[in-house]
């Protein structure tokens, strides 16, 4: 393993590929909002379909996070975080690209699923590799990329969308992407701590299959009825499964 000295780590470049991180992949979660119309436009499609852009999007940001912890350990936070801005990166591209809704619909979830990874390890890497007497500045920065992304989201997107289209919001990814994905090849240093003998299969599933459950029940309510048979299902099952992985 490479030695790392937090001294000479140089925090600038550090700090600004996670800046970039982070907002590229919160930004994932505003953009979309505003081009909903024009989806269901160039698709031919309904908002009940369309709408799953960002539902599934997040409902993959929310399953995949539980993982993050034994990749990072696994084969490195640095490796992980490389790992998610390149997925994110392509499967913006693939947005681009798509033929019908339900094939935007895979690659966006594809995206959320990259950007679960993203997040919990851009927090990590500051507290691996940054200096202490620095966290309070990373984290502030980390924070604002968090907080900046949502806050310009709605206005850029809206006026990418009405000057060129949709598929804008998606192709500004890319740039913002490569250069985050150089610096941090570039800069952040490689740092592995106790890698992990075996991986918890069944509390994985568990929380993942009741994320699922709970999410879906929570984000369709309003569209299929709180009371529906479908919405109590799935808050059912959600919570049984719930249980299973807190006492198991």
């Amino acid at each position: 393993m490479e030695n790392i000295n937090k001294k000479e780590i140089e925090f600038w470049p550090v700090i600004s590929s996670l800046f970039l991180g982070a907002f590229l992949t919160t930004l994932g979660t505003s953009t979309i909002n505003l081009a909903l119309t024009d989806l269901m436009k160039y698709f031919n499609t309904s908002l009940d379909l369309v709408k799953w852009t960002l539902t599934g999007f997040m409902l993959a940001t929310g399953t995949i996070a539980p993982i993050t912890s034994y990749l990072g350990e696994k084969i490195s936070y640095k490796r992980l975080y490389l790992i998610s801005l390149i997925g994110f990166t392509i499967s913006s591209i693939l947005c681009v690209f798509s033929w019908n809704i339900e094939s935007l619909i895979g690659f966006r979830i594809l995206q959320g699923t990259f950007t679960g990874l993203a997040t919990p390890a851009t927090m990590t890497i500051i507290y691996q590799v940054i200096p202490r007497e620095k966290h309070a500045s990373a984290i502030s920065l980390w924070s604002l990329a968090s907080m900046l992304a949502p806050a310009v989201g709605p206005t850029l997107s809206g006026w990418l969308i009405q000057t060129f289209s949709w598929k804008a919001i998606f192709l500004m990814n890319v740039p913002l992407g490569l250069i985050a994905i150089l610096i941090v090849l570039r800069f952040t240093p490689f740092y592995k701590l106790n890698p992990p003998t075996g991986f918890d299969f069944l509390g994985f599933s568990t929380s993942m299959i009741a994320s699922v459950l709970l999410l879906t029940a929570f984000s369709e309510g309003a569209s299929w009825g709180w009371l529906s048979y479908k919405i109590i299902s799935l808050i059912t099952l959600g919570v049984i499964v719930l249980i299973i992985f807190i006492i198991k």
